[in-house]
């Protein structure tokens, strides 16, 4: 991090994993802290928003049958299918 803190960039997106490194760290600023807050919070409302986009779509009889035959293509997943 910018800031000179250590962490694991393979666990960053853990909800325990962050909230452990925010207690963890003293010595930021508490704008630092406050941005990674709001960057966190950003990225869960992201991921949300894109959980309940798929699912509907996932659902959706106009482009269901196209999507799965999509998907019979050897390295086309849903998210590809769906896009």
């Amino acid at each position: 991090m910018e800031t000179g803190i250590s962490y694991s960039k393979r666990k960053l997106h853990g909800k325990k994993y962050f909230r452990e490194l925010l207690g963890r760290v003293e010595d930021i600023s508490p704008s630092v802290r406050e941005l990674m807050e709001m960057s966190r919070g950003g990225m869960e409302m992201f991921q949300a928003a894109q959980k309940k986009l798929i699912a509907a779509l996932r659902y959706n009889a106009q482009i269901k049958e196209r999507v799965e035959r999509l998907m019979t293509i050897p390295s086309i997943g849903e998210i590809t299918a769906l896009t």
